[in-house]
Formats: structure tokens, sequence, C-alpha cells
């Protein structure tokens, strides 16, 4: 429910399993209708102090009110009450970026099962701003679907954002439905770094351009899948 609010319901979540042979890795699959118009709210996170505040309260045209607060400090480095501080001192913030004085607030620390798929959901819109800023008009864009494992949960920081950062470059995948000229989206792909595999399906053509592989050996020895356990 808090990934399809965070899309501002335009679309379907649902949750799978990403194959790694003998083992598995939960995956989160996202059904975006019109991505486009996400990408002002979740492609790029606000950066305040060491949280990462986004969410659809950021588009003032919007009647939503959620925002999501995701914390990227270490758990040992502050005090209880130093949570509502900062986040007291978050919300000053926001008021004065959106000009809203209601919210409904989701917090979760970055090392987190929710702070997995509250980054996994931002991926999609992530690559498509890139897409845009290379050439891609997004008024061609008409859905997305994107499908991520989410990685083993540690409580180390660093060790949670580095394993997130190689889950999304080895395992992420985003399919993309456009109309286009297809010599300009083939020239417009190539020049785009990717997560994983991209493919953009062009339905003017009737053909699909595809960049990048899933390599779930990396994965499995990222994770040091031995014995059935995940370690590491």
């Amino acid at each position: 429910m808090l990934t399809l609010a965070v899309i501002d319901g335009k679309g379907l979540v649902s949750f799978g399993d990403f194959d790694l042979g003998s083992y598995r890795l939960p995956a989160l699959n996202i059904c975006y209708d019109a991505p486009q118009n996400l990408v002002a709210t979740l492609a790029e996170p606000v950066q305040i102090k060491n949280w990462e505040v986004f969410g659809p309260a950021l588009d003032p045209n919007k009647e939503a009110s959620l925002l999501c607060l995701l914390d990227k400090r270490d758990a040992g480095s502050y005090q209880g009450s130093d949570v509502w501080e900062s986040t007291n001192d978050i919300l000053n913030n926001i008021k004065v970026l959106t000009k809203r004085h209601q919210y409904l607030l989701a917090v979760t620390p970055y090392p987190s099962l929710v702070g997995m798929i509250l980054q996994a959901s931002l991926a999609l819109p992530r690559t498509l701003q890139v897409l845009i800023t290379n050439g891609l008009d997004p008024g061609r864009v008409l859905w997305g679907w994107s499908s991520c494992p989410l990685p083993p949960l540690v409580d180390d920081l660093q060790l949670a954002i580095a394993r997130l950062e190689k889950t999304l470059l080895y395992g992420l995948t985003i399919s993309l439905w456009v109309r286009n000229d297809h010599d300009q989206l083939v020239a417009l792909l190539n020049k785009t770094p990717v997560n994983g595999q991209v493919r953009l399906h062009n339905l003017t053509a009737a053909k699909t351009i595809v960049k990048g592989s899933i390599a779930g050996d990396q994965l499995r020895n990222l994770y040091s899948l031995q014995g059935g356990n995940v370690v590491g």
C-alpha cells in the first residue's frame, strides 16, 4: 500500500521472486501508468541533512499529502530524542519548499525492508529522468514496468547502501512503452548508462531495443550464497 501511494496510485504493485538457480530473492514488481508524471516527485529526492525526502506531496499541483523520509544516518550516531528534533527541522524545511502545512509522513531508516522497497520503487523514475535529459520526449512515454530484487537486510548503513547499488546494477529490469522514431530511440539508449537491463518497447515501429543484462552470478557472489544461507 505504501509503495502504491508513493507512485500516487498510478499503477500496480506486487511482490515476486528473483530466481538465482537454487536460491531466490524477493522482488518488487511495479507497473507504472504515465510514469513521466512521477519524475518530478521521485527521481531526485530532496536532500535535507542526512535524510532523503520524496513523494507526491512534493508536487504543489497535487492534492496528495504523502511524503517519505528516508533516514541515512548510522543507527548508533544519535539518541532517540534526536530523531524528533531532526524531523521537526525537516518539516520546517518542507513547509518552505512545498508551501504545505499538513502531511502524511512515512519515516523509515535506509537499512530496513521498507527502506529497500522505497528505494527500489524510485529506480524507474530515476532511469526515465536520465532518458528525458538525454532527449526522450516525456509525452511519448505511455507505460512503465520495473522488477528489482530486494537485497538481504543488514544493520550496517554503508553495507546496505553498497548492497542496494550492486543489486540495482546486476538485477534491475526496466521496460518502457513509447511511441517514437526508432533510430532516435536506438541512439538515445546507446548513450544512456543503465543499471541492469533497460528495454524500450517502441509501439510505433513494433520493435524492442534492449541495453544491459541481468547478472545473477554476480548477485550470488555478492551475497555469498552458500549452503542455502545468505551471508556477508
